[in-house]
């Protein structure tokens, strides 16, 4: 009996350890949970301070801007309006991951790869070292409008386009578009980078 009642006692003490600590995952989360949304919405606040502030230097209270400065600012127009992309896709997921977002499929919107990538391109032409060209090759690629996930796509193709920029010292770096395939129902476009 002594043993039944020891047994009893250490189950009682198992299972109390077992849900206090539920409960301090439980906080844990909810505070990890918490700092993500935060930090993504005060980062996101900054941001689009950015791009009104370049909108309005678009609008031409300062006159009228060369060539030359209204392609650095659209530059950096599409780079703040990337980094809002970037934003609100994490944003997304945060919720996906919390059970808050509805539905996990990627969003599907027209978009034209081919403007996508010479976009691309652009914002990373500071980012090549002198002497090293940029280029986008399309191949069998009209400039139609397609249907995607152009947000992940330009996601994936800027970290592409970026870290060649890093790493190549001399030469071209060529971001590549390829129809590859068509169905009824689709049509499949290879993105390379070289």
């Amino acid at each position: 009996m002594k043993e039944v009642s020891e047994l009893t006692n250490r189950l009682l003490v198992a299972e109390k350890n077992a849900r206090v600590a539920k409960e301090a995952v439980a906080v844990r989360l909810e505070r990890q949970k918490n700092f993500m949304a935060n930090a993504l919405h005060e980062i996101r606040n900054p941001l689009n301070c950015i791009v009104l502030n370049i909108e309005f230097i678009f609008s031409n209270l300062f006159g009228e801007l060369t060539k030359g400065v209204k392609e650095e600012f659209r530059s950096i127009e599409k780079s703040a309006k990337h980094q809002q992309l970037v934003l609100e896709s994490m944003l997304t997921l945060d919720k996906l991951l919390h059970g808050t977002g509805g539905s996990a499929m990627l969003p599907k919107e027209d978009f034209k790869p081919v403007k996508l990538c010479t976009e691309i391109v652009a914002m990373n032409k500071r980012s090549a070292k002198e002497g090293v060209t940029l280029l986008v090759e399309a191949k069998e690629v009209d400039d139609f409008y397609y249907v995607g996930a152009p947000t992940q796509l330009s996601l994936a193709l800027l970290n592409l386009v970026s870290n060649a920029c890093k790493f190549t010292a001399k030469g071209s770096i060529t971001l590549g578009l390829e129809r590859i395939g068509d169905t009824k129902e689709t049509t499949t476009i290879r993105f390379t980078g070289g």
